[in-house]
């Protein structure tokens, strides 16, 4: 090979090295430097992922109309206030923190101002329950016939929402005694529900299955102790297999200092209360990047709630308890990016980083009930309107 061929293979070496490099840092973010600021040719900067749900939602920077969603961005390092609006929803907001060569992400969720209100129900719904696994809510009638009273479920796997059609059934009747007065349990894994009726003299205990109607119910006054024990042994059975699925670093520290935990939908975080004051250690070393710029809490602190993310090792704080105050009950929206939870008598949603706490209603409605439809189209609220010479009845609230 000539000298000539060898200085032509390494000057194409070369160019390809340099290009390849070039490409590598494009991807890393950097640019080149325009502005004269600094004496660096190239600048880094971060990427800003910018997503909404609905999408081709306005985005703005520092007030700024910048964009649109769906889009990514390159943006030097630094703190942006960032606004997401799209006409008949409540606007997203959140502080991010950009750092050179990371990506930040705002999966934004935006909910409607005025969302649609259909009932699910129209002859009453008397304490309504939810099962363990969320597939269904129990409730009574007692405002019809003594053939329509009783118990019944609503099925939530079922987008269908028509009263008492392909969505509800009714496992227990009045004809074969005072259901719609009975006091109501759900077995661990929501297949079986306990109905105890009160009488003067002896309560009548009859196990119910409740997938459909029970015709001739068991009746298990006298060996209610049975159920209870097979029961308590299925609990045992899902929370040995919950522990089982958490990360073996963790795992401990997770059931000593957490209490009243509930896994996200999507399996990913675990929404709790701490049990104790105690500092939370990293599992994961070294710590994993984060897509999501607000700041970490590992200082706990008894009674306050929080957010831990399991595959990331990240732990935010959802809502400090101030003197005097009870804590909401938060329950997860089925995006595992949001809770919802009473408040003041209105409904409200928040990121489960404790960010965009936005109002979703603040019409009449029974603050002891409130549940998400599991496909995230929906929440499940009871309300008469106040109108109290009607029962009340499940209402779904459209959010989408």
């Amino acid at each position: 090979m000539s000298k000539k061929s060898v200085l032509t293979t390494i000057i194409v070496l070369l160019i390809v090295s340099v290009i390849s490099y070039g490409f590598i840092l494009y991807g890393k973010g950097y640019r080149l430097n325009f502005s004269g600021k600094g004496n660096k040719i190239l600048a880094g900067t971060g990427l800003l992922v910018l997503t909404s749900t609905p999408n081709g939602a306005r985005v703005f920077l520092n007030d700024n109309l910048t964009t649109a969603t769906d889009d990514t961005i390159n943006l030097p390092p630094g703190d942006y206030e960032v606004r997401i609006e799209k006409d008949g929803y409540y606007p997203w907001k959140k502080h991010v923190a950009l750092k050179n060569e990371a990506v930040t992400k705002t999966d934004a969720v935006l909910f409607p101002v005025a969302p649609k209100l259909e009932a699910a129900t129209l002859i009453g719904a008397e304490k309504p329950l939810v099962d363990p696994t969320g597939s269904f809510i129990a409730f009574k009638v007692s405002s019809s016939s003594a053939e329509n009273n009783g118990i019944y479920i609503l099925n939530l796997g079922n987008r269908s929402i028509l009263p008492f059609g392909s969505s509800t059934k009714q496992i227990a009747t009045d004809k074969f005694d005072n259901f719609s007065r009975a006091d109501m349990e759900f077995s661990p894994d929501g297949a079986q529900l306990l109905a105890t009726i009160e009488t003067p003299s002896q309560n009548r205990i009859y196990l119910l299955k409740t997938d459909s109607m029970n015709t001739e119910p068991q009746n298990v006054t006298f060996t209610i102790e049975q159920v209870k024990d097979k029961w308590k042994l299925l609990k045992n059975q899902l929370d040995m297999k919950f522990a089982a699925s958490l990360p073996p670093d963790s795992r401990k520290f997770i059931l000593e200092n957490f209490d009243k935990i509930q896994l996200a939908p999507e399996g990913d975080k675990i929404l709790y209360v701490a049990s104790q004051s105690a500092s939370m250690p990293h599992f994961i070393t070294p710590e994993l990047p984060t897509t999501n710029s607000t700041p970490e809490v590992r200082e706990l602190v008894k009674g306050n709630a929080y957010v831990y993310q399991l595959k990331e090792d990240k732990n935010y704080l959802l809502y400090a308890l101030s003197d005097k105050e009870t804590l909401p009950n938060f329950i997860w929206h089925p995006s595992s990016a949001h809770v919802v939870f009473v408040q003041n008598k209105r409904i409200f949603s928040m990121e489960y980083d404790g960010g965009n706490k936005t109002t979703l209603y603040a019409g009449p409605f029974d603050p002891s009930f409130l549940y998400a439809w599991p496909d995230g189209s929906g929440l499940i609220i009871l309300t008469n309107f106040n109108d109290e010479t009607i029962p009340p009845n499940l209402y779904r609230i459209g959010l989408r």
